[in-house]
């Protein structure tokens, strides 16, 4: 228990020394585990629990949030409390219990099967707005500039733009008509460097310069 708990206070304060030296902030009141990656710009508030997490350039996770094995893109805001991944799944044979078959279960181990596989990787994509309490289960993909509902539970991929929420998630509607999307996808602008970026700001916020930011940003890629 006391080894455990010194090399809990070791991690915090290896990722918030690192933090001191790169651009991203890290809340030394938050868990790190495994392998973690973070973005330029990138912050994690206080209470996050984080295991084997790659968060992108100017994502943030915001306060007690847990996440666990999944890839986080640029630019996505996901809120409080929200769980992502780390569910698992069990096998339902005659019993449910994972002492049958888990390779770490959490109490007696009486069969391990190496070929269960009981974790799959969450991915979502750049600029996903994440609500919260929201849940997202393993394995599932979540497109770009998609918006998930707070509460919500998302138990299937959900398209780029798409806004759903409910338990189990359902689309609500799409942000933008189909063109309108799939010109957003073709632009990529959350791949601009920070320059380009501080140009085009003053449009970003408001949905009817759609039309002005891919023609700016279109001229911009041209020079």
């Amino acid at each position: 228990m006391i080894v455990n708990t010194i090399k809990k206070i070791l991690s915090l304060i290896k990722y918030k020394f690192i933090s001191l030296f790169k651009t991203y902030d890290l809340h030394i009141f938050s868990r790190y585990s495994g392998n973690n990656y973070f973005g330029s710009y990138s912050r994690v508030y206080r209470g996050v629990n984080l295991h084997d997490v790659k968060i992108g350039n100017y994502s943030y996770v915001n306060n007690f949030s847990i996440i666990s094995r999944a890839d986080i893109a640029s630019f996505c805001s996901i809120g409080s409390m929200v769980k992502i991944g780390g569910f698992g799944k069990h096998k339902l044979g005659i019993s449910t219990h994972p002492s049958f078959y888990d390779v770490s279960p959490p109490t007696y181990g009486f069969h391990k099967d190496t070929e269960f596989k009981p974790y799959k990787k969450v991915i979502i994509g750049h600029d996903v707005w994440i609500g919260d309490r929201a849940i997202i289960l393993d394995g599932v993909s979540v497109g770009h500039g998609a918006i998930i509902a707070a509460g919500a539970v998302v138990v299937k991929d959900v398209p780029p733009y798409a806004i759903v929420g409910g338990n189990p998630m359902s689309i609500i509607r799409y942000r933008f008509a189909e063109k309108d999307i799939n010109s957003l996808l073709e632009l990529k602008w959350w791949d601009l460097p920070i320059k380009d970026l501080k140009k085009v700001a003053s449009l970003m916020s408001d949905d009817k310069n759609l039309l002005n930011v891919h023609e700016y940003i279109t001229k911009l890629r041209s020079l």
